[in-house]
């Protein structure tokens, strides 16, 4: 029974080292959207760090600042789309719903 249960875990780890391998091999990118500006930053397939900052609302340019400063990193035109087989992960956060309830408190 001890065999089995070592061969079980060795099988375990080497699944998990796999995927544990396995990330990484896309880009990642971390969004900040905030009222006035958007913030980006990416990892490259290398582990190079990449960071962009653009104007939340720009519409005579883009009409979503966080899919133009992926593409920009990507270094895709607007006409391209984005291919989602290189991505790995996209996270975002918001904060301009809290802003605007703040700024109505006053």
């Amino acid at each position: 029974m001890s065999v089995f249960c070592a061969e079980g875990l060795s099988k375990k780890f080497n699944t998990l080292r796999r995927e544990v391998m396995e990330i990484g091999k896309g880009w990642q990118f971390w969004i900040d959207r905030g009222g006035t500006f958007t913030d980006l930053v990416a990892r490259n397939p290398s582990g190079k760090v990449i960071s962009r900052k653009l104007l939340s609302e720009n519409p005579e340019n883009y009409q979503d600042a966080a899919v133009q400063g992926i593409r920009d990193i990507l270094e895709l035109s607007s006409l391209e789309s984005i291919p989602a087989n290189v991505i790995d992960a996209v996270k975002m956060g918001t904060t301009v719903a809290t802003n605007a309830f703040f700024g109505a408190e006053r």
